[in-house]
């Protein structure tokens, strides 16, 4: 990630801390864990599909534990139809 990109990152993850008032965004339990954006399709597929997919907000989610992140990924490998949907709907979302 650029520069630019890691700001952008880490201004998207404290206005979602703020937003979330310490509750995770997947399980919503109170965590003393640092919380973390975690990719939903992860960032191995950046190459397929690209940055502005990959690391778009909807394609993030705030998580405070490692079972968390595992349980919010969506593969397009192992969940074909939900990542192609969360593909769409960021797409749409970056042609509005």
């Amino acid at each position: 990630m650029t520069n630019k990109e890691k700001f952008e990152a880490n201004e998207e993850k404290e206005q979602r801390i703020l937003l979330s008032r310490g509750l995770c965004e997947h399980c919503k339990k109170r965590c003393g864990d640092i919380p973390q954006l975690a990719h939903r399709i992860p960032k191995g597929y950046v190459t397929m599909y690209g940055k502005e997919i990959i690391h778009h907000r909807l394609n993030m989610i705030l998580v405070y534990s490692l079972k968390c992140n595992a349980a919010v990924l969506l593969s397009p490998a192992a969940h074909p139809l939900e990542s192609e949907e969360l593909i769409k709907t960021i797409r749409e979302d970056l042609n509005e």
